[in-house]
């Protein structure tokens, strides 16, 4: 049974079915990085999520219209590749076309760093009625002393993320990994990010700010 209301460090909270308010959003904070017991609420919390029977959003129907459209900051991640970013980065999926296609960007952004700002993949993507979003890399680019400059993709020409559980506000992708730290080799990654705004044509060229990030709930 979920709580009433949990407080945990740098927390977003999210209303959910039945009125439920849930922490999530932990300010990307990478689960290598969270005290162990945060991490370990979290999933707790990410687990009865994705065990609810009737989701707030139906993910069939995802692919249909415009809700999937805007900027994403992950923040929170169990996935390997995150714990070796820097504490001061943050990744970001902006998605600029609805109807399960267009143009989604992948950014990572710097915020310490003096010379490579961000590093930006711009893709061309599409999503099925099963929460499967598949991408395939148009260009990689970094923002270097304020220039863009074209980087090589290193064979990446696609990848996909999926989409678990959708209420409009927060977004869980959940799957499982192949790892060295369990009997079975396999672990449940964990993904969540939030949304906090729209994505516009600017968004397109402009480096993300973390100013002005915080987002209420959807009432």
């Amino acid at each position: 049974m979920l709580p009433s209301a949990l407080t945990l460090p740098n927390t977003t909270y999210f209303i959910l079915p039945g009125d439920v308010r849930f922490a999530a959003g932990v300010q990307s904070r990478r689960a290598q990085r969270l005290p162990s017991p945060d991490s370990v609420e979290i999933l707790q919390l990410t687990q009865a999520l994705l065990s609810v029977k009737k989701m707030p959003q139906d993910i069939s129907k995802l692919c249909q219209g415009d809700i999937m459209k805007g900027k994403w900051k992950l923040d929170f991640s169990t996935e390997e590749r995150y714990k070796f970013l820097p504490p001061t980065s943050d990744v970001y999926n902006y998605i600029y076309d609805g109807a399960g296609g267009g143009r989604l960007d992948n950014v990572l952004r710097f915020y310490k760093s003096w010379a490579v700002k961000s590093v930006r993949a711009v893709t061309n993507y599409n999503m099925d009625d099963r929460g499967k979003i598949s991408f395939e890399f148009d260009r990689i680019e970094a923002d270097l002393f304020g220039f863009k400059v074209p980087l090589p993709n290193f064979n990446a020409d696609a990848g996909f993320v999926e989409v678990q559980y959708f209420d409009g506000d927060l977004w869980i992708e959940a799957f499982e990994a192949d790892t060295t730290m369990t009997e079975s080799g396999k672990t449940t990654v964990v993904n969540i990010y939030r949304r906090i705004g729209d994505a516009t044509e600017e968004d397109k060229v402009r480096v993300p700010e973390r100013t002005g990030e915080q987002r209420q709930p959807r009432r």
